[in-house]
């Protein structure tokens, strides 16, 4: 999924995991302009999975990898209508 800044260096979202997102087992949370240009710098992400109710679950599994730069991989045992909330950060600001 493509996703854009909210400014220069910070990211938000919300993500309802989809039947195909559960099947797969992973989410990718792409940051990048254009996937075929190299993103300028690395980020770092916190992730919270929240069940239908709004309360937090557990994810069997559960990880976060960075494929590449700007790009966020969220795996484990996904459910479909959970809601990924990921808030990204530039891991190298001074850059």
């Amino acid at each position: 999924m493509e996703v854009r800044p909210t400014n220069g260096v910070s990211y938000g979202l919300k993500y309802t995991v989809t039947s195909a997102d559960a099947s797969a087992g992973y989410v990718v949370f792409d940051f990048r302009k254009d996937v075929n240009e190299a993103y300028r710098y690395d980020l770092v992400a916190s992730v919270l999975v929240l069940d239908t109710s709004g309360a937090p679950t557990t994810v069997v599994g559960f990880k976060i990898t960075y494929p590449s730069d700007g790009v966020v991989k969220v795996e484990g045992t996904l459910v479909a209508t959970t809601v990924i909330n990921l808030v990204a950060q530039r891991a190298n600001p001074t850059v």
